[in-house]
């Protein structure tokens, strides 16, 4: 699913990000989601070569510019979460509740979950 696609779960969790919080500035979303910022100015450079976002200017400060999903991004945002849903579906058919419940834990340990 994201690994054919060039992707891991940081790069989802970028996409997802910017898709809730339109006009994101790199700074902000680099501290969201916890990586350097030379490291989100390369996620952001590739998925800006990709065509899935674009950086305005922010109309209050030249320069300053905020983060927004082409309509491009969107649809790949849609297809990754589709694909997370079918493997998530495809894991609870495997494996049992308590397997599922210890699996949470550890990604919600690593910071890998939404927080709610």
């Amino acid at each position: 699913m994201l690994k054919e696609k060039g992707m891991n779960l940081l790069h989802l969790e970028v996409i997802e990000c910017i898709f809730d919080c339109p006009g994101i500035s790199p700074m902000a979303l680099s501290k969201k989601v916890k990586v350097t910022p030379a490291s989100m100015t390369y996620i952001l450079d590739a998925f800006e070569a990709r065509a899935w976002l674009v950086r305005k200017a922010v109309d209050t400060d030249k320069r300053s510019f905020g983060i927004h999903l082409t309509d491009l991004g969107t649809q790949e945002l849609s297809s990754l979460m589709a694909d997370a849903q079918e493997w998530n579906n495809a894991l609870e058919g495997i494996v049992g509740e308590r397997e599922q419940a210890d699996l949470h834990r550890g990604m919600d340990q690593l910071g890998l979950l939404e927080q709610s």
